[in-house]
């Protein structure tokens, strides 16, 4: 999950992912060891999941 959002940080491409069981799709703005930051809101890496179609 870790790689997908650096990707996301690194070049600006949106994700989807679910956070505690909501969908949220953005681009990360920022990324530390224990959260991240999407769409304006910070959220705990150990809540975020890959949302699989």
């Amino acid at each position: 999950m870790e790689e997908l959002l650096t990707l996301s940080y690194n070049f600006g491409e949106p994700i989807d992912v679910l956070i505690n069981g909501h969908n949220v799709t953005g681009i990360v703005e920022d990324l530390d060891e224990q959260q991240v930051k999407l769409s304006g809101e910070w959220y705990q890496l150990r809540d975020v999941t890959y949302n699989v179609h």
